[in-house]
C-alpha cells in the first residue's frame, strides 16, 4: 500500500483544524483534522460548527472546531472545510474542556454532549424550512400525560413541541429529539402533529422570537430548578452540573468541619499546656 504523500512549504503556511462530529456515536468520537481554506481564515475561531464532508461517501456534516493551528506540511489526501455553519462561536476554551470533562464523566459522546449544550433554537439560514406543530394542543398534552405513544421518541417529540408551542423547525426537531423523520411521518399519519411548509425565513423568525420572548418569563431561584424550555439532553446535562456542583460543595462542608474541628482540638490542647 502506497503511503500517504505530504505536501510541504513553507512554515505557517496552512491553517488545520482539529473538529469532532456533532452527534456522533462512540465509533465517530474522536478528532479529525481538516484544512481550512483560505476564504474562511479570517473568520473561523475555536467553538464554531462548521461543515464539512465527512466518510468515504463525503456525507455533509456538522462538527464542532475544537483546536486551531498552523502546519507546516499536510497530508495530500487532507478534506477541506467546506463553511461555517454558524458566525458566532459556541464553546469557548474553557467550555471545550467541560466537553471533555462530562463527556468522561458520564460516557456520552462529545459531539452529542456538545449538540445538548447548544440553544434549543438555531441560527436561520437563507433556505425555506418546514415548520412542525402540534394539531391539538390539548389533545398532546393528555396522550403525553397518559404516556399514550407506542416510543420514547414519539414522547420526545410530543414534550418538545408542548415546550415551544409555536412549533420548532423540522431540523431542529429532529436534532432535538434525537429521531429519524419516520418517528415525524408516524405522529403525522396520526394526526397528532402537521407540517407547516416552505416558511419564508422572516416567518421563520417571528415565530422564534416568540417563543424567546417567553424565556423572559424564567425565575431563578435559590433551590437552582431547571427551566422548563430545555430540551431532555439539555436538562440531563444540566442536572449532571447541579449533582456535581453539590458533591463538591458537600466534600467541602465535610473538609470545613474536619478543619473546625482539627482547630477546636488544637485550642484545648494549647489552653491545656
Amino acid at each position: 500500500m502506497d503511503s500517504v504523500q505530504v505536501r510541504k512549504i513553507d512554515a505557517q503556511k496552512y491553517l488545520v483544524a482539529t473538529v469532532f462530529i456533532q452527534n456522533a456515536q462512540f465509533a465517530f468520537d474522536r478528532n479529525y483534522d481538516y484544512l481550512v481554506p483560505e476564504a474562511i481564515r479570517d473568520e473561523i475561531c475555536l467553538g464554531q460548527r462548521v461543515l464539512l464532508p465527512f466518510g468515504r461517501q463525503n456525507t455533509p456534516r456538522r462538527a464542532f472546531v475544537h483546536r486551531l493551528e498552523y502546519r507546516s506540511e499536510i497530508a495530500s489526501n487532507l478534506k477541506s472545510i467546506d463553511a461555517i455553519s454558524d458566525p458566532m462561536p459556541w464553546f469557548d476554551a474553557e467550555l471545550l474542556a467541560l466537553v471533555e470533562t462530562l463527556a468522561i464523566r458520564y460516557a456520552c459522546p462529545r459531539g452529542r454532549l456538545a449538540q445538548h449544550m447548544l440553544p434549543p433554537i438555531h441560527l436561520i439560514s437563507d433556505k425555506r424550512d418546514t415548520w412542525i406543530q402540534l394539531v391539538n394542543r390539548e389533545e398532546a398534552q393528555l396522550l403525553y400525560d397518559n404516556s399514550s405513544f407506542t416510543s420514547l421518541q414519539q414522547m420526545t417529540v410530543v414534550e418538545n413541541l408542548l415546550t415551544y408551542s409555536h412549533g420548532l423547525r423540522r431540523s431542529d426537531l429532529l436534532s432535538l429529539a434525537d429521531c429519524s423523520a419516520s418517528v415525524l411521518g408516524t405522529l403525522e399519519k396520526k394526526a397528532i402533529i402537521r407540517q407547516v411548509k416552505e416558511l419564508t425565513p422572516a416567518q421563520i423568525r417571528e415565530l422564534e422570537d416568540t417563543d424567546l420572548s417567553d424565556l423572559n418569563d424564567l425565575e431563578i431561584t435559590e433551590d437552582l430548578r431547571l427551566p422548563k424550555h430545555l430540551s431532555p439532553g439539555q436538562s440531563s446535562v444540566l442536572s449532571g452540573l447541579l449533582l456535581m456542583y453539590e458533591t463538591v460543595k458537600q466534600r467541602r462542608n465535610v473538609q470545613a468541619l474536619r478543619n473546625e474541628s482539627e482547630a477546636k482540638e488544637t485550642i484545648a490542647l494549647l489552653r491545656g499546656v
